[in-house]
């Protein structure tokens, strides 16, 4: 469960670093959204379980320090 909660919130991650970059260029670089826009309740579900993850991970990064 750790390993594909890491997945998913490195997803996340990069998925909003391309949204950053696409304010920056004004261009929409949304992977989640450019791939699944079509279908918002799962782009809505993609984005939940990206939340899940990054909670399941909070416990594990007390371990980082």
């Amino acid at each position: 469960m750790q390993k594909l909660a890491w997945i998913l919130t490195t997803i996340g991650a990069l998925n909003w670093g391309l949204i950053g970059i696409g304010a920056i260029m004004t261009t929409n670089l949304n992977i989640v959204n450019l791939l699944l826009g079509n279908y918002p309740m799962i782009e809505v579900s993609v984005y939940i379980l990206v939340g899940i993850a990054a909670l399941i991970r909070i416990p594990s990064w007390k371990s980082i320090e």
